[in-house]
């Protein structure tokens, strides 16, 4: 309740203020330029819907294969537990949460940490994969992540068991640790988005949801975006994160270019390529115009370019404010 307070006043806030360019004096809505910007949820979510698409479609192309992982977190960060089934089901304290009383951050900590291990075990045994992850709370507030990836398909066994093994490796011999700690799924080949759309609305927007129940409160789905987004604020956990992929700031970077113009004489083709699939919003195009999945920032074609600005963060620490684009191969100094 207070998250939406101050949200509704925030957006009060942006209604009565306006930007003025110093330069021209011409001056436009602030409110219009933040919903038309992925701070508004429905761009987001159809941004986040074009890159999963985007990531299908360069899968396909490249002869990959799809899975879809859930991971969460030992029993000790859940507060509370759920007996029963059905009407029957009640909600209990976890007795074996009260030596820690770990928060929700505890527990994206604790995933963030296995995550880790687990890419390193891919990078020890050259083993690649790529997506998307999303992560959303239970019914008492722990977060677990739902992971789309992609992986050549000779490989894809091997990296099941790999994430397997670090997902049990805390308290793994516990009760239901096998059965819930750890899923995958086989994905179709032209499946994985429509399988994770719902993950992506019912944490936005709730878009194209009505009449579904969430499994794990019974409370209708389009009404449960709202609380997930407030959840993520609050514990400051991002919902979205690309993995392998090209960086998103470079792709919005490159779409807030003049749309159809060529920057090829500015930089090269490879830049422009990059450029103009951004611009077309392919995101499969812009993935391999980048180098592909799994490429080092530093050899992707696009990056952004950041200056120090004259501000410091509550930490007192030097922020960096963007500037533009520029091109690792071309030299940092050649900045748009």
């Amino acid at each position: 309740r207070d998250v939406r307070a101050r949200r509704q006043a925030n957006l009060e806030f942006l209604k009565s203020c306006d930007l003025e360019n110093r330069e021209t004096g011409e001056r436009i809505d602030l409110i219009s330029k933040v919903m038309g910007s992925i701070s508004n949820p429905e761009i987001r979510r159809m941004e986040l819907m074009n890159t999963i698409a985007g990531i299908e479609r360069y899968a396909a192309a490249e002869g990959d294969v799809g899975m879809f992982i859930t991971l969460t977190a030992p029993s000790k960060y859940h507060p509370t537990r759920q007996v029963g089934k059905g009407e029957s089901k009640t909600v209990q304290l976890n007795h074996g949460w009260n030596h820690e009383a770990f928060n929700p951050k505890d527990a994206q900590r604790y995933l963030c940490r296995i995550w880790s291990l687990m890419r390193t075990a891919f990078k020890d045994n050259d083993l690649q994969a790529y997506g998307l992850r999303v992560v959303e709370p239970h019914h008492d507030g722990t977060p677990h992540w739902h992971m789309m990836l992609f992986c050549n398909p000779r490989q894809r066994n091997q990296i099941i068991e790999i994430m397997r093994r670090y997902a049990l490796k805390e308290d793994g011999d516990e009760r239901g640790a096998a059965r819930n700690r750890f899923q995958a799924k086989h994905l179709n080949r032209g499946g994985a988005a429509g399988y994770i759309a719902k993950y992506i609305s019912k944490n936005i927007d709730g878009y194209a949801l009505d009449g579904q129940l969430d499994n794990d409160t019974g409370r209708p789905l389009k009404d449960t975006a709202a609380a997930v987004t407030a959840w993520a604020s609050t514990w400051r956990i991002p919902q979205f994160k690309t993995v392998g992929l090209p960086t998103m700031g470079a792709y919005r970077e490159l779409r807030k270019l003049p749309r159809g113009v060529s920057i090829a004489d500015e930089f090269d083709e490879r830049v422009e390529a990059a450029r103009a699939a951004a611009d077309s919003g392919d995101f499969a195009l812009y993935i391999s115009a980048q180098g592909g999945a799994n490429v080092p920032r530093d050899c992707q074609t696009v990056r952004v370019a950041r200056s120090p600005s004259d501000e410091v963060n509550e930490y007192e620490e030097e922020v960096e404010r963007v500037v533009g684009i520029y091109a690792p191969h071309l030299g940092a100094r050649h900045i748009h």
